[in-house]
Order: structure tokens, then sequence, then C-alpha cells
């Protein structure tokens, strides 16, 4: 009978007994490399269990994940196996996948086409596959096995000519080349599947991700030579506590959450005089018997409505311009930083969401306690406030500030249309250290936005006071009118809207209550603009709503959007003011970056909104509206998913803020003032 995941329960099914009781295993996995279960995803009971019977295979377990060189883990997706190695402490670099596993990996990174599930007493939990085999025209047959008294599984079984059955060992599954400098992550199905067949597969279509190791981080590495590791491993009773009673004895959090300073990827090398290549570990954080009683009793405050009531949307509370909290705030966005320069998705959306919630919290923090209470606040900030609070610095965020490498990416990534990829292709693979070197060596490879960034760097980091943005809003209003209709009304969003009292840039919305007038209505502008030598430069014009016919973005479009451009009509240009109008400055006219946003009047609501809240309200917003009405909500309107129906919360608006109320209502949400939508 097929073996499956062990039950929920503790019970583990009649194989793997057997294969305790006899003398030879079900599976010989004594070839592998030192071997890890990632505990993603996997409950205690069912970790152990796993455990349990990769040893009763004479598998080589490692407790440690430093030591591991082969991760077996419930993953599906690249970039999560990526997070998850990161997480563990690791340094690696990504490796290039041979021709014959692309095929395999990209599925691994797609929608399973199949889905295991498992019924246990827990509820139903899956496992997305891929079953197919490109190599075989031969398809599984589906049979249905019980684990123990409470959890089946469908299980697949191939027929003998399968690919599958072609290996008999695990040292045959891996490649032994350079497993001293190679770790690898394999999807759990492997296990399942050679249980079931009763053979090692391949590691090829189950390999998720592999990597090399950066740096070494254990000197009693594991050995091509296996006689002595391998022996003394595969020499272990089953179920010694030497592995199982270290997991049970361990917080079940220590292993997921531990933190993770900044790595470069993407094949780089981490560059000699960076603080990362000489990384000592933190030191330990001692609390008095008096703090931890202060700590307990600020614990005990009375915390806000929407932490009680568990409202993790940034959306569903407000967040002032300025935090109680604002210092530790400003060391977390450190971190998020580096973060983003090294193109860590998962890493800067968590560190979003727990700036966000204690962004909206009221009160100072005084504990760790009260950063746990916060939704999205994991035991990690808690971690880093604690430091914070004991230390006064945090020690993570002193090597981000004196990295070098850090330094000069971060200079690169600020120049416009440049992203944190190739900031990082910049100084790694182009060796500049300076925008110096960009004009020297690099001029004629950038591409015209780029240029326009670095030969106007200085002029774009220079913050815009308040009376120059209106200023700029006045004139560009003014010639809409004059090319359009006297009616066109402006709105002035971004961080204006939100209160600040200086932007990095500035931000308008133009719109008129006959759809025909905002058709095709930016390049009229944009042209009258540029005749009268206000804009110097236009770096990017979007018109999809008017291909569009002003109509809402399709649920599923075939339209391919830029990663951050809009959905509306608009134009990112270069404008620069004449030396007598009132945005000039002392006489000097510096350039600066504006974007200029057209909305049909039915869904101008919409724009407003999605224009004037900082990033992770936008993102909330956009979340909330999936989980919690099944919509699909941007700023060019909102449509039902599933059967793309358009939804008019607007009807009936006579001004811009009084549309951006109704889609708060009908939204379900209460109205948040522009200024209390900073979310950091």
């Amino acid at each position: 009978m097929p073996r499956s995941l062990p039950s929920e329960s503790g019970t583990v099914s009649t194989d793997a007994s057997a294969a305790r009781d006899s003398d030879e295993p079900a599976l010989d996995l004594v070839g592998l490399p030192p071997t890890f279960i990632l505990p993603t995803h996997l409950s205690q009971s069912t970790l152990h269990e796993l455990e349990e019977q990769l040893l009763s295979f004479r598998a080589p377990l490692v407790h440690a994940a430093k030591d591991a060189r082969l991760l077996i883990g419930r993953l599906v997706s690249r970039k999560r196996a990526e997070f998850e190695i990161r997480c563990l402490g690791l340094r690696t670099s990504h490796v290039h996948v041979p021709e014959k596993h692309n095929k395999a990996i990209r599925r691994a990174e797609s929608p399973p086409n199949k889905r295991r599930k498992i019924d246990g007493g827990g509820g139903n939990v899956e496992i997305g596959i891929d079953m197919e085999n490109d190599d075989s025209p031969t398809q599984p047959r589906k049979t249905t096995q019980s684990l123990g008294t409470n959890d089946t599984i469908q299980q697949e079984e191939y027929p003998q000519n399968d690919p599958r059955h072609s290996t008999d060992t695990a040292s045959s599954a891996f490649d032994l080349s350079d497993t001293e400098h190679i770790i690898k992550v394999i999807s759990l199905n492997w296990l399942l599947d050679s249980v079931a067949v009763k053979k090692v597969l391949p590691f090829g279509s189950y390999t998720i991700h592999e990597a090399t190791l950066l740096l070494e981080t254990d000197k009693a590495l594991w050995s091509v030579k296996q006689d002595n590791t391998m022996t003394s491993v595969s020499n272990r009773k089953v179920g010694a506590p030497n592995v199982l009673q270290v997991r049970e004895d361990m917080p079940a959090s220590v292993e997921r959450e531990r933190e993770h300073s900044f790595r470069p990827t993407d094949q780089q090398r981490v560059p000699k005089g960076s603080t990362q290549a000489k990384r000592l570990p933190p030191n330990l954080v001692h609390q008095s018997t008096s703090e931890f009683e202060d700590a307990r009793e600020a614990g005990k405050a009375e915390m806000p409505m929407w932490v009680m009531q568990g409202k993790k949307y940034a959306c569903q509370r407000r967040s002032p311009p300025h935090s109680p909290n604002e210092e530790f705030i400003n060391q977390l966005k450190k971190i998020r930083h580096a973060r983003i320069l090294q193109s860590d998705e998962i890493g800067v959306r968590a560190y979003s969401t727990s700036i966000a919630a204690i962004a909206s919290y009221p009160y100072p923090l005084n504990s760790s306690k009260e950063i746990l209470a916060l939704p999205g606040c994991s035991s990690k900030i808690a971690h880093l406030f604690y430091e914070w609070k004991s230390r006064g610095f945090i020690q993570q965020v002193k090597e981000i500030e004196e990295d070098e490498y850090l330094k000069i990416v971060g200079i690169f990534y600020e120049i416009w249309s440049v992203g944190a990829a190739t900031a990082r292709d910049f100084y790694l693979k182009k060796g500049w250290r300076d925008l110096d070197d960009i004009v020297e060596f690099g001029w004629d490879s950038l591409t015209f936005t780029q240029k326009v960034g670095v030969k106007y760097y200085e002029e774009f980091r220079q913050r815009i006071p308040r009376a120059e943005v209106e200023d700029i809003a006045k004139t560009v209003t003014e010639h809409a009118r004059r090319v359009r209709h006297q009616e066109i009304e402006c709105c002035i969003v971004g961080g204006y809207r939100r209160g600040k009292p200086e932007s990095g840039d500035v931000d308008v919305i133009l719109s008129h209550r006959q759809p025909e007038m905002t058709l095709n209505l930016i390049q009229e502008v944009i042209k009258s603009l540029e005749e009268h030598d206000l804009v110097t430069h236009t770096l990017i014009m979007g018109t999809s709503s008017s291909r569009r016919g002003q109509e809402p973005l399709p649920f599923r479009s075939a339209e391919k959007i830029r990663p951050g451009f809009d959905t509306l009509d608009k134009a990112n240009v270069v404008w620069r003011s004449t030396p007598n109008s009132a945005s000039s400055i002392s006489g000097s006219c510096p350039h600066r970056r504006v974007d200029i946003i057209i909305a049909p009047w039915f869904s101008v609501g919409c724009a407003v909104l999605g224009w004037s809240g900082e990033t992770t309200f936008q993102r909330d917003l956009r979340r909330y509206a999936r989980a919690v009405k099944g919509w699909k909500f941007d700023s060019s309107g909102i449509r039902v998913i599933g059967s793309g129906q358009v939804v008019n919360v607007e009807q009936g608006a006579k001004t811009m803020e009084e549309a951006e109320k109704m889609v708060f209502k009908g939204l379900g949400l209460d109205w948040i003032e522009p200024s209390d939508r900073c979310t950091g």
C-alpha cells in the first residue's frame, strides 16, 4: 500500500512500522546528503512523524539547518524556498538549473495541475503537486489510501515503465559532484511518491530550488567521502532522542522566526569591504526584574478597538502622520529598505505589514507583548523591539548603515527608472561605484529615462514645498481647460493630500463630468505643456484607459501593465517652471517629477482613493476588496471577481471628495481622512 503523510493524530501507517521492525527499510536513503525537514506548513506532530520515517529509511537527518545540504518541505515556489533558506541563516546565490529541469521547475512555480488532499482531524489540507511527466506519455492511476484512523490521501500509482522507477539508491538521485557547496530544496512529494512506488525517485522533477553557499557556516561540513559521516548517522537507533528530542524541547518559533541579515542574491559575491562578510553574532540582551515587571504592567494596557477586533488590513484603521513609536518605525524602515535592495519581496511585505500596524498603534510601545498583540507583527519584530529598547540600537541596522555595498547600491536605486536588480547589476556586473562611473563608462548603455534620472539626480532628490505643488497643479489645470473644456477639475493627491509639508514629486488627477472630455486628454495636455517649455522630458505616457473606452480594467486582462504603472491614462514628465513663476525658488528653477493622471468621472473616487494612501494602505485596500467583498479594486474602478461585472459605487457624486467617500462606504469601510493613511 502506498505510504503518505503521517496523520495529525500521531499514528504511523503500517508500512513505516513494518519498515522499522524489519532488517531492511522499505527505502534505503543512506546515500542522501545531510537532510533537514522544513517545518513550514507542518504541525509539530507531523514534523516528528516525518523525521521518524526518514530515520527508519536510514536517511542522514540533521537537526541544524546549517549542516544540511538537502531541504525537504511543503513548498511549491522558488521564491518561497529562497525565503526559507534566508530564514535559516544561510547565505546563498542561485544556481543555474540545467535545461532538462527548467520545465519541471517552471511547473513548480505555477499553479499545480493536481492537488493531493489530506483529510485530517485538523481539517482538510491540500498539497499542490504536478503529477505529469514530460518524458513519458503514461498517466498515473489514482488510488485512495488510509493514514491510520483519521487521515486519507489521494495517491498516484505509476506503470512499471514510468521513469519514476528508474532509480534505486539515494546517492544516484543526488548529484554528488559538489555537495559541499550546493544546497537543494525539494518538494515533500518526492518522499511520498518514492514510498508509493517503493523506489528512490530522482530529484529532477521535484527540485524547487538549488543554491550555492557563499560562506561556510560550519567547518564540519558533509564530505563526498561518506564513510565516516554516513556510517555514524545510519547506525543511530530509530527514534533516538538526538534529533526528535531536540525538536521537542525547542520552541516552535525558534527555527521559523530566526532573524536574518541582508544577503545579496542573483549570483552575487559579498564585497570584501562589506560587513556581511564579517557578521558577528549579536550580544545577548539581559532584562532586570524591574524591567520585566514594568513591561508586564505595560502589557496590561487596554488595546485599541481595531487590535481587539483583529482588523488586519491597514485600510480598516487610522495611521496618523506622526506615530508615538516613530523612532522604532524608522529602524524597521532601514531593514525594509535593505530587503528592497535585495529584491526580497516576501521580506518587504512582512516588514511593511508590521510597520503599518505599529504606525496605527496610538500609544508608546513599552513591551514586546504589545508588539505580539498587533496584527501582522511576529516574534521577529518583538525581538527587534526588545533589542532596540534594551540596548538603544539594533545590531542589524548598524550593519546596514555601515555597509559600503548597500550605500552604493542605494545611491543607484535612487536614480529614476533604476530598480533594485539594475542597481545591483551596476555594482556587481558593471563594477560601477558612483554616478561618475555610470557617466564615464556606461552612458551609452542606459535607457532614455535612466539618462534623465542620472542627469537630474540631485534635483529630483530635492523636496518640493506645498506652495510649489499647488502652483504646478494650477498650471496643469489651466492648460487642460485651455485645450479641452473650462469645467475640467483637478485634485492634488499623493503626499500633498496626506498633509506632508514637502513632497518628492507632484501627483495631479484631472477629470470632467462628461466622459468624452477625458478621452485621450493626456496627449493634448502634455503637448500644450511642452510647447510652453514647462515639460522638458516626457518619460512615460500611457493611454490604456482610453484604449479600453475608459472602462475599468477587466478582471482577466490580456493588457500588459508595467509594474507600478497605473491602469488610467497617465504621463510621467520632467517639469521646469519659468524663473518668474510662483513655483521657482529664489529665482532657481529645479527640475521636478510630475505625474498627471486622467480619470473619467464615473470612477474618479477610485482614482482619488487609489492615489492618496501610502503603499501598504493601497496594497491592503486591494487585498481587503478581494478577500471581504470578492471585488477587484484599482484606480480605474471596481469589478466583481469571476463575472467581471462593473460595480458602480460612486453614482450621484457631486465632487471628487464625495465620490471617494462613496467608495469607502461601498467597500464597507469607515471613512479615513487622507492624513490618516500614513502607513509608513
